[in-house]
């Protein structure tokens, strides 16, 4: 494994990158709580921002960047007319071959799918509407260089949204922490690594020359779910992000319009009674959910 800054950002983008190809054919399955549980949000930003937002819908251009298997371009489309051009951007070719699948059979829209790097972005500045990162931030090596590529393909009075963070205010309080291991030790909703999916990424890593020995299940999990905090094996709340702070630090002058937080973890679990105790726990830290969203628009 790498041992300079570098490196280790080379290894988080590669093994994310070998991670999701591995996993593209079963990640709705394995992902619920964004499938089935952010939809009516999604649905109800796409109706308030984007459809009622821009009065030449015709000419609406939008990014979606982590396309992943298109849940985001796939919700939007309804409130988009069938001129707009979308970019579905994914830095796992196998995860756009699995959106193109989903999206190619919605409607008769302008989709682009382009694969490449969050971070990196091939566009021409100021050339989007609408910039979407879903369930993105937390798996980058720098989640700032992508915000500031997005700032600068967005246009003026454009609308970027960023949703399903991990947010660290959920985990200040210490019994909120103790509860949240409780849970995941009962067999609790987190993200795990099939045998499948581990040889698949050991494999791939160490024939390319990235790492010398084979990572285990807890390894790959720390370089892929890099700024998650409930996903690794201890919760640790440095990890994740301030929704504030993400404001005020990488988005100066952004108007906020719109801010959410909710724990949607409870979709993946098994255990009975986890909506009555998502309730509790958000209560005991003044509304706070495990996961943020926010919507802002640039000056």
């Amino acid at each position: 494994m790498g041992n300079t800054s570098e490196e280790k950002e080379a290894l988080i983008r590669k093994i994310n990158c070998v991670y999701h190809d591995a996993e593209h054919s079963e990640y709705d399955d394995r992902h619920s709580e964004i499938i089935s549980g952010e939809v009516d949000w999604w649905d109800k930003v796409g109706k308030q921002y984007i459809k009622n937002n821009f009065s030449d819908g015709n000419h609406l251009s939008l990014l979606d960047i982590g396309t992943g298997t298109g849940f985001v371009v796939k919700t939007l489309t309804s409130h988009l007319s069938e001129k707009c051009q979308v970019f579905a951007y994914d830095l796992s070719q196998s995860m756009l071959h699995q959106a193109k699948k989903t999206i190619n059979a919605m409607g008769e829209n302008q989709y682009n799918f382009v694969c490449g790097d969050a971070e990196i972005l091939p566009f021409a500045d100021e050339f989007f509407d609408v910039i979407t990162i879903n369930a993105v931030l937390h798996h980058l090596p720098n989640y700032r260089r992508c915000l500031k590529q997005a700032k600068r393909a967005l246009k003026s009075k454009g609308i970027l949204i960023i949703a399903h963070e991990p947010n660290n205010k959920f985990f200040k309080s210490p019994l909120v922490r103790f509860m949240a291991t409780a849970y995941k030790k009962l067999g609790g909703s987190v993200v795990k690594v099939s045998d499948r999916i581990q040889q698949t990424v050991n494999k791939e890593l160490v024939s390319s020359g990235y790492i010398d020995r084979e990572l285990t299940k807890d390894e790959i999990i720390d370089l892929v779910e890099v700024s998650s905090i409930a996903e690794h094996k201890k919760i640790d709340p440095r990890r994740g992000f301030n929704a504030q702070v993400l404001l005020e630090e990488s988005l100066a002058g952004y108007s906020l319009l719109e801010k959410n937080s909710e724990s949607t973890f409870g979709y993946r679990s098994k255990i009975p009674f986890m909506k009555v105790v998502q309730s509790a726990m958000k209560y005991l830290t003044n509304g706070n959910g495990t996961l943020f969203s926010m919507v802002v628009m640039k000056p």
